[in-house]
């Protein structure tokens, strides 16, 4: 069994990108603690509360999927048994992409599908995929 230990972050794609980044920094107190474009284009914020909530938003280049509202893309999840966990995951068919491990200069990640076709992150060290 994977043995998750908390909620590393959230990624959600969203349609107000400035308007999103603002409410989580008024609201809430989170913090900017990332910035860039990614592969796509689009421009992302890693923001949160270092060391404990980590949320990724990322501009949106789907209008039709944010028509309405934006969407979660994956979730994160730290385990702790991450170094047999891409054992695990072909012992028991669950389906899993790129290949298996993501480099992430800190640690690794595996990305796996739930049966609703989620994307789950599972990280090898707290906040390290987000490059933090």
């Amino acid at each position: 069994m994977l043995k998750a230990t908390g909620f590393d972050h959230v990624n959600m794609n969203v349609k107000n990108f400035d308007e999103t980044v603002s409410f989580y920094m008024h609201h809430l107190g989170f913090e900017v603690l990332e910035e860039s474009k990614s592969a796509m284009g689009n421009e992302y914020k890693i923001m949160g509360i270092p060391g404990k909530l980590y949320l990724a938003i990322y501009e949106s280049v789907d209008p039709v999927a944010t028509s309405d509202k934006g969407y979660v893309n994956h979730l994160g999840i730290h385990i702790q048994n991450f170094d047999m966990a891409l054992d695990y995951i072909k012992d028991n068919n669950i389906p899993y992409e790129y290949g298996g491990y993501v480099e992430y200069g800190k640690a690794r990640s595996i990305y796996i599908i739930d049966p609703n076709g989620y994307e789950i992150e599972l990280s090898e060290v707290f906040g390290s995929g987000l490059g933090l």
